[in-house]
């Protein structure tokens, strides 16, 4: 009975919903967020404990404004190719030189 009561209940999503903001590698970013992220970092690391009283807060908003942009951005990218892919395999089923989808 003791050993249930401390049986510790683990979230296989919780590292999705713990998460502030996604991978801040410099590969993953545009120059404009980068620079953002580097003096949201610098700051972080200068003001050890301000940075709990909120003083880097400016600069990570703007970091979220920019990782948003980016996110918007590469969504629109993405459904652009998207539709190109699909209009050609279209085409190409017109034309009888693809198979068409079937469900497995």
């Amino acid at each position: 009975m003791r050993e249930a009561a401390m049986k510790v209940v683990t979230c296989k999503f919780c590292n999705f919903f713990l998460k502030m903001h996604p991978d801040l590698s410099a590969h993953l970013h545009t120059d404009e967020c980068n620079t953002l992220i580097k003096v949201f970092t610098s700051c972080q690391e200068q003001h050890g404990f301000l940075r709990f009283l909120g003083y880097c807060d400016p600069l990570f908003t703007d970091v979220q404004k920019c990782l948003r942009r980016e996110r918007i951005n590469q969504r629109k990218e993405d459904r652009e190719s998207n539709r190109q892919r699909m209009k050609a395999l279209r085409e190409r089923q017109a034309k009888g030189l693809a198979e068409p989808y079937k469900e497995v």
